[in-house]
């Protein structure tokens, strides 16, 4: 009867060495299945940033005060890659559809801004970003929108219908500073 329990003795012991070992290894498996998720989100929003707001790091360092970006982009446009520029203070960027391009200048309000509600042929009216004007120049759309910090210029192709510059206008999202 003696060995009858030291054997169930033995196989209850090794039992338990098992049962310890596969509570490390879920507990392994578990942690490392939890990093690859969070690693994952943390690639997908990096990538869902850089693609949403392309003025993010160099340009926005360089520019010195809030950029504004349209979010969402009108249905068919995206930005033209490598369009950004800072010149003389000024931010430039394209967005394209086919045809369709529509340039994006940003600078610092000036110490005297315009008054938007003087610009003959003009639309007035508020958006997101601030007071906005919108019309045409030589044919082609314009919008002026002047934030507390930015002065945006959204002109249009002559291939851009005039509503696209006015969604852009309504969708300029500040991206901080």
């Amino acid at each position: 009867m003696l060995m009858h329990e030291e054997v169930l003795a033995s196989v209850t012991a090794v039992r338990r060495s098992n049962k310890k070992r596969f509570t490390w290894i879920a507990g392994i498996v578990a942690l490392a299945l939890v990093v690859a998720i969070a690693l994952t989100i943390i690639i997908v929003m990096k990538k869902q940033y850089a693609t949403a707001h392309p003025l993010a790091g160099a340009i926005q360092t360089a520019a010195g005060f809030p950029l504004y970006y349209p979010t969402p982009l009108p249905a068919g446009y995206t930005y033209k890659k490598g369009s950004a520029r800072v010149d003389n203070g000024i931010v430039f960027y394209t967005l394209q559809n086919g045809s369709k391009t529509t340039t994006i200048n940003e600078q610092a309000t000036p110490q005297n801004p315009p008054d938007l509600s003087h610009l003959t042929g003009f639309t007035n009216m508020q958006t997101l970003a601030g007071n906005t004007a919108v019309g045409s120049v030589a044919g082609k759309p314009v919008a002026i929108i002047l934030s507390n910090t930015t002065l945006i210029t959204i002109n249009g192709s002559s291939a851009t219908p005039s509503d696209t510059v006015t969604i852009i206008a309504r969708s300029m999202t500040s991206l901080g500073q």
